[in-house]
């Protein structure tokens, strides 16, 4: 993952990363069935993740181990403390995904373009290690 790393500097306390990683089955190597995001890093040790499944591929339990991998990743291999996530209020499975592991549902709040574009509602998830 590491070498798919682009890293600008954006202000004082945020730097702009965002790590792209494909999702293989090792019983499908070839075949990319979803991805996995790392993003909006910031100082205060704090990044956001984001996953995506081919349809094909839903509950079969590969979100939560993705998810699971992130975390392992992020807080015990870079040590990140905090992990946000966000999620539209009517996804449930993606919210079980997240609850599954470990987060909980810290609030709600309005993202999108500003101006005539449409706002949508997501609801926050935040899981927070200590680092030891």
């Amino acid at each position: 993952m590491r070498e798919n790393l682009e890293h600008v500097s954006t202000g004082k306390d945020k730097i702009a990363v965002e790590i792209v990683a494909g999702i293989y089955l090792s019983a499908e190597p070839d075949r990319l069935i979803g991805l996995a995001e790392m993003f909006d890093y910031k100082k205060t040790n704090q990044i956001t993740i984001g996953y995506r499944i081919n349809e094909a591929y839903w509950h079969r339990g590969i979100a939560t181990e993705t998810v699971a991998l992130l975390i392992a990743y992020l807080c015990d291999d870079i040590g990140i403390q905090t992990i946000k996530a966000f999620v539209m209020p009517e996804n449930k499975y993606s919210e079980r995904v997240l609850m599954n592991n470990g987060f909980t549902k810290d609030k709600n709040m309005v993202q999108g373009k500003t101006g005539a574009e449409k706002k949508w509602l997501v609801c926050t998830y935040l899981i927070i290690k200590t680092v030891m």
